[in-house]
């Protein structure tokens, strides 16, 4: 993980943003980043920014990237493995599977591919929209469904 945050964090402003408490998933981001020479998190958003939340469904409020100078349409690359939480900006989304906890898990290696090219693009929806999208619904862990259903 902390090989990936080094590539994401040379390349991007990385922002966490966690449906918990700042009370609760501080310390799971302080860890993270201890005994590291950097920071990975150029800002952590937390519950308060979360404008819908049941046990089921939460809708997170990405507008506050836009404080200073975003572009949320252009600019903003949100990822997340609930669909839902930017349910509100889907064309900025890139959906990702939950980790496993399996040493064959390559979703960060996939992510990290994905990021790099949208860098290189001029409008980050667009690119989702005819790219991102279509990749995820053709790649990622169908082997593993397939043969779990089996």
């Amino acid at each position: 993980m902390h090989d990936f945050l080094e590539f994401v964090c040379d390349r991007f402003e990385v922002v966490v943003f966690c449906k918990g408490s700042e009370l609760s998933c501080s310390p799971v981001l302080d860890a993270i980043e201890g005994g590291c020479k950097r920071r990975f998190f150029a800002h952590r958003l937390y519950s308060d920014y979360v404008l819908f939340d049941n046990p089921a469904f939460s809708v997170k409020y990405y507008d506050i990237l836009l404080k200073d100078g975003r572009r949320l349409a252009k600019d903003v690359v949100i990822v997340d493995s609930n669909v839902g939480a930017y349910c509100l900006d889907l064309y900025n989304g890139v959906p990702i599977y939950p980790y496993s906890g399996a040493e064959t898990d390559r979703q960060l290696v996939a992510l990290a591919k994905c990021l790099e090219e949208l860098k290189k693009c001029e409008d980050v929806p667009d690119t989702i929209i005819c790219k991102v999208n279509a990749a995820f619904a053709t790649t990622g862990r169908s082997s593993e469904r397939k043969s779990s259903t089996s």
